[in-house]
């Protein structure tokens, strides 16, 4: 028969192996937690340096980045049946021209650029 010291020890031994559990399920780490973006390859960079900002507060969450062209990422969505968490396009009028009949009904334009291409009778 085991003694009282020795079932003491037991039994501290397996509430710190539960609440280590219970801390590491609450954490994330058991189970992680991932945000799948896809996203044009050409917001690559700006995204990494997003997630990483994310990342920080919001522990035991992680990002999955899926890079490709944007009507790409957009068909994957709409004739691939794939899921993600968040669609970053290069072109916000892919939404509303490709998925606003079934897979969207909204858009976020955060940011947008022009070029200009300028030549001369000599170029």
């Amino acid at each position: 028969m085991p003694s009282k010291k020795g079932i003491a020890i037991i039994a501290t031994l397996i509430l710190i192996t539960v609440g280590g559990f219970v801390h590491a399920y609450q954490s994330g780490y058991l189970f992680p937690d991932y945000l799948t973006v896809f996203h044009a390859g050409s917001l690559t960079v700006p995204l990494q340096k997003i997630g990483e900002q994310f990342s920080q507060s919001h522990l035991g969450i992680r990002i999955a980045y899926a890079a490709s062209g944007s009507v790409e990422a957009v068909r994957k969505i709409t004739d691939l049946n794939e899921n993600c968490d968040v669609l970053a396009v290069a072109d916000y009028n892919l939404i509303p021209k490709m998925m606003y009949n079934d897979s969207a009904d909204w858009v976020i334009i955060f940011a947008s650029n022009e070029m200009v291409i300028a030549y001369t009778n000599k170029s």
